[in-house]
């Protein structure tokens, strides 16, 4: 997945900032773990979180990278 290519895109732009807002807590959950042992429980919670989000956003863009393919392809078809 290219973000900055889904940034362009005005229909996926929101859902790629996001995702890589997502990408940069995950690194600031990580960075706290390595920093402080005893948030490793709450850290865990919290990267399973985001992974979640990440995925819901990779499905929702690749979805309406799908759906423009078949808009190119078929432009005049309803």
């Amino acid at each position: 997945m290219n973000l900055d290519e889904l940034k362009k895109n005005p229909k996926t732009q929101y859902l790629a900032n996001e995702y890589e807002r997502l990408c940069v807590q995950e690194i600031d959950v990580q960075k706290m773990v390595s920093s402080d042992s005893n948030m490793k429980d709450l850290a865990k919670e919290e990267l399973d979180n985001l992974a979640l989000q990440k995925q819901v956003l990779e499905e929702q863009m690749k979805a309406i990278e799908e759906s423009e393919q078949t808009e190119e392809e078929f432009p005049n078809e309803i």
